[in-house]
């Protein structure tokens, strides 16, 4: 959760909100995903291609 708080915050700036605002609007967007996974509404995607993506994006960084 750090990791995608530190990314989030880089990319959008300091978060607004009580510590417990920002933990709850967390929560209840986690549980709409969960909801939408599970109606079959959004597909999961293995974690295999993810990293590998990422792998690639790193490996081709700066090779513009």
């Amino acid at each position: 959760m750090q990791l995608a708080g530190t990314v989030i915050e880089s990319i959008d700036g300091e978060p607004e909100g009580a510590p417990e605002e920002i933990a709850r609007a967390w929560d209840e967007e986690i549980s709409r995903r969960i909801t939408d996974f599970e109606a079959g509404n959004t597909k999961g995607i293995p974690a295999e291609e993810v990293f590998a993506k990422i792998r690639a994006l790193i490996a081709n960084h700066g090779k513009r």
